[in-house]
């Protein structure tokens, strides 16, 4: 199509300046026409015998206006004959015609015809036909010279600029279909571009939920892998959960015996010394196993009797479960079952000892209702105090209630080992007598008793 277009454009502008070329007499002849008058028409209807040059001048205009000659009768050679004679055409026709004027100034100069101009063409190259010439003898004369030799000149240059023009209009043609295709291609084109962009969009969105649900898929992956890491991680926890659960079974067992042995704990071995108060934790768990209680401390044992075992203790058919199982007995402590480990070791943190008498103590500390008499040479116990104190008195402050340390009234007097694991003895007893200088430690509980043997034996 550009190469169309260059040759459209190529002609035009052949055809622009061939007409240009006769553009300056055809713009001479219009204003030489432009200036004619009335009068100058009438002063040559009045000539009586005019030049000829003023006659071969509207003779062309006649034949450009397509009036026919009149023929007149002259005498040539003896002989009389009749001849053309477009003066008198002229006179009769047109300078008599009050649009004469009007006719040459509308006349159609593209109307032109080949025979019209063939018969011009002998009279415009005569030699007196020139518009200088013909208007030394009439100025109106020779501005009709003028536009019949322009329009001569146009039509000379219409025949070579018609083909131009058809070729022009071929060409204008051609581009013009071609831009019509151009244009039913571009439109094509928008088309496929608009599809071309849905269909970029689509795959977008769908590049994007893909990427989504990649994303989705890979954290379902992470997540199944670190679920089986914790299940194989929660594998390996399996035996000390059974062991765990089996323990909290076995004290869910001994919750009777192991609260009964924390009582007369926390009511009566205050005053004494560890292996007395081993010796008295040993006779009343000798006491509970003959009852059939079970505790902590007692070791597993089979079941005995008929052979349903229907008169087997309660004791002894857990003592046989914890065998039948390979179990073995945990020791009884007192602080598993009246504190707690974090309270101990917070206790331990601000200066408690660590030995079991000194934990034994502090729980007992904890637990009774009477005020402790604290027999304290090397002053351990007495820094223990006021630090639970002070650390206790902090956490009231900031709101949040009392510690699980706070030191509690005592049911007796509490003996406390030193560094070196000497004893040191402490008489308990009510808070009136504790609180009376000189008082003498409890006498040991009613309802046991010292024997001739050494052995504490029930009354």
């Amino acid at each position: 199509m550009a190469a169309q277009a260059a040759e459209a454009t190529a002609l035009q502008t052949k055809c622009e300046t061939a007409l240009a070329s006769v553009a300056p007499a055809e713009e001479a002849a219009k204003a030489a026409l432009g200036a004619l008058k009335s009068s100058d028409v009438a002063e040559m209807k009045q000539m009586r015998r005019p030049a000829e040059a003023v006659k071969q001048v509207l003779a062309a205009v006649c034949v450009l206006l397509k009036e026919k000659p009149i023929k007149v009768t002259r005498s040539e050679g003896g002989k009389t004959v009749k001849v053309p004679d477009y003066w008198a055409t002229a006179v009769k026709k047109l300078l008599t015609d009050s649009k004469f004027l009007s006719r040459i100034r509308k006349f159609k100069r593209d109307k032109l015809s080949a025979a019209t101009v063939a018969e011009l063409r002998p009279m415009v190259e005569a030699p007196g036909f020139d518009p200088a010439t013909v208007r030394t003898v009439s100025v109106a004369a020779g501005s009709l010279c003028q536009w019949v030799r322009a329009m001569v000149a146009y039509y000379d240059v219409r025949l070579v600029v018609g083909p131009m023009e058809e070729d022009l209009a071929r060409a204008n043609a051609a581009v013009a279909e071609a831009e019509a295709a151009l244009k039913e291609k571009r439109d094509e084109q928008a088309a496929v571009e608009a599809k071309l962009a849905a269909l970029v969009s689509d795959f977008d969105a769908s590049e994007a939920e893909r990427r989504q649900l990649r994303e989705r898929y890979d954290g379902g992956v992470a997540k199944a892998e670190r679920a089986d890491r914790l299940l194989g991680s929660l594998a390996g926890e399996r035996r000390l959960w059974r062991e765990q659960s089996a323990s909290v079974q076995r004290r869910a067992e001994c919750v009777l015996g192991d609260t009964l042995l924390a009582a007369g704990m926390d009511a009566y071995v205050g005053p004494y010394t560890s292996p007395t108060r081993a010796a008295l934790l040993s006779q009343w768990s000798r006491w509970l196993d003959d009852e059939g209680i079970r505790w902590s401390g007692a070791a597993p044992r089979r079941a005995t009797g008929d052979g349903d075992g229907a008169g087997a203790s309660p004791a002894s058919a857990g003592g046989a479960a914890a065998a039948a199982a390979g179990e073995t007995a945990e020791p009884f402590r007192v602080e598993q079952l009246l504190s707690t480990s974090a309270a101990v070791q917070a206790w331990h943190a601000n200066g408690l000892p660590a030995d079991r008498l000194s934990t034994e103590n502090a729980v007992l500390m904890q637990t009774s209702e009477q005020w402790p008499f604290l027999i304290d040479p090397q002053g351990q116990g007495l820094a223990w105090v006021r630090a639970q104190l002070a650390a206790d008195a902090q956490a009231d402050v900031a709101g949040a209630g009392a510690g699980a340390g706070a030191v509690a009234p005592a049911a007796g007097a509490l003996a406390a080992e030193g560094g070196q694991g000497a004893e040191r003895q402490a008489a308990g007893g009510s808070k009136g007598a504790r609180r009376a200088a000189g008082a003498a430690p409890a006498a040991p509980p009613a309802i046991f008793a010292r024997a001739t043997d050494g052995r504490l034996e029930h009354e």
